[in-house]
């Protein structure tokens, strides 16, 4: 019981450090983005300088297409990491609760041992008591 316990603790402990790395990547995500987003501000300002405008606005389409492609990859990434990090939380819980249940079934398991030690020893008393009797018996015929 105790080596299913120490499982699950462990378990719990790697779904925790899972869920910590992808709020970590997902942090990391965002502050690309944001850099993104200004490495964007910064091409549309570099465009209005530009003196060559039709090249400066290809330019910045493109970036802005790739941008676009980065910023639907970030979503797909933050919204995965969203329903991994709801999965880990629900196993959490579901752990959490095995990890009860375990506890409960272990000190059960402790009184039933203590309540059949008792009654071992009960019934070692008795036999000796009853021994005593047949000794006594056989000594007085």
């Amino acid at each position: 019981m105790e080596k299913i316990i120490n499982t699950k603790d462990k378990e719990i402990e790697r779904l925790s450090h899972s869920c910590q790395e992808a709020k970590d990547e997902y942090e990391t995500l965002h502050q690309h983005n944001n850099q993104l987003q200004e490495s964007l501000e910064k091409l549309r300002q570099e465009r209005r300088k530009s003196c060559d405008e039709d090249d400066a606005f290809k330019k910045l389409q493109a970036e802005v297409n790739r941008l676009l492609g980065i910023e639907s990859e970030l979503l797909q990434n933050y919204s995965q990491l969203k329903n991994e990090h709801s999965d880990c939380e629900t196993m959490i819980a579901i752990l959490e609760s095995n990890h009860k249940t375990a506890q409960a079934a272990c000190a059960k398991v402790t009184a039933e041992k203590e309540t059949s030690a008792k009654i071992n020893l009960y019934l070692h008393e008795e036999i000796y008591a009853v021994k005593l009797n047949l000794e006594e018996v056989f000594v007085l015929h």
